[in-house]
């Protein structure tokens, strides 16, 4: 698998999450439960919802293939839940909030090590666990992503054929958590997120009808976001980029490519608003080929030229987990 430098903007999260955890580790729990991601990934990310038409061509110099109300559309895949299927960041930010849940409901369990029940579900409870590897960044960063943790619980739900492992740390406001999921033999996948007050942070890779890594960023007080994200859609589809979702400031700027662009070779960027992007409507820049003119890094294309801060970079061809086997836990 290709290391796009990506990966080193991951190392560098999972750095700054252990100089910021080391020495603020307790056993003292206040009794809080963990919170989820999805309301607040809404306040700073187009949220779609609709259900699309048919997609006639999925050339990326072609504005149906970016419109968020087309099916298959890179725009729609990425932000429309109707559209998107694994390949939207809802549909797998409500399965985080998912397991969330379910851990959350033995809160009063928390702090005694110990196997407890309630219904279909029993979850083993480790206070003993000091820190975990984050499964398939491991193959990576093996020296910079063992995670400080205040505890483990491992939890089986038999209605769900659910295995769900999860290591968090909790800091005043700071939470740091490391989710992995089995759901039978077919369904697998992994989280890591930050959350520090406004800001968040979630890595994702996961093997269920599609086969999908990203990264996000984004902070719910000022309103802005970063993204990449690689999937097996069209055999190797990858989409990045970011801005502000702001109303008075908003902005965004997105590159794509797939298997359908000269075998991910060729990158295509649009630039737009929040309501060009709700409405679908085409851009006053249209497409723009990246072969012809590259994206300089001034304002909203920052987020769109590799290099500069606000910019993640393409995942890499095929950089999305090839089975469930390298999503498990321990790995």
């Amino acid at each position: 698998m290709k290391k796009s430098h990506i990966f080193l903007s991951i190392a560098v999260m999972f750095l700054l999450a252990l100089l910021t955890a080391c020495g603020t580790e307790t056993d003292d729990y206040t009794g809080s439960p963990l919170s989820t991601f999805s309301d607040e990934v809404k306040v700073c990310t187009p949220f779609l919802e609709g259900s699309g038409q048919d997609l006639g061509d999925i050339s990326l110099d072609e504005w149906s293939a970016w419109d968020p109300q087309v099916d298959r559309s890179a725009l729609g895949k990425l932000f429309n839940t109707e559209i998107g299927q694994d390949e939207c960041i809802y549909t797998q930010i409500e399965v985080l909030d998912s397991l969330i849940a379910k851990v959350n409901e033995f809160l009063e369990y928390w702090g005694e090590d110990g196997t407890y029940t309630i219904g279909d579900m029993s979850a083993t409870i480790d206070n003993d666990t000091s820190s975990v590897y984050v499964p398939y960044l491991r193959t990576f960063f093996a020296e910079l992503i063992s995670v400080p943790v205040d505890r483990e619980i491992t939890l089986t739900d038999s209605g769900d054929d659910l295995t769900l492992h999860m290591a968090f740390l909790i800091d005043s406001t700071a939470e740091y958590i490391v989710t992995q999921y089995t759901i039978g033999t077919t369904q697998a996948g992994v989280y890591y997120t930050e959350r520090d007050g406004d800001e968040l942070r979630i890595w994702h890779a996961s093997v269920r009808t599609r086969k999908v890594q990203f990264t996000w960023e984004g902070h719910a007080g000022d309103q802005w976001f970063t993204i990449t994200q690689c999937s097996d859609v069209t055999g190797n589809w990858e989409v990045m980029g970011g801005g502000s979702v702001e109303v008075s400031t908003d902005e965004m700027a997105f590159m794509a490519r797939n298997q359908y662009t000269g075998g991910s070779a060729d990158e295509y960027y649009v630039t737009l608003t929040r309501a060009e992007l709700e409405s679908g409507t085409e851009p006053t820049g249209g497409i723009i080929d990246a072969g012809t003119t590259e994206p300089n890094g001034s304002g909203v294309l920052a987020y769109i030229t590799e290099g500069e801060p606000e910019c993640f970079g393409f995942l890499g061809v095929g950089a999305y987990p090839s089975d469930v086997g390298v999503l498990a836990w321990g790995q």
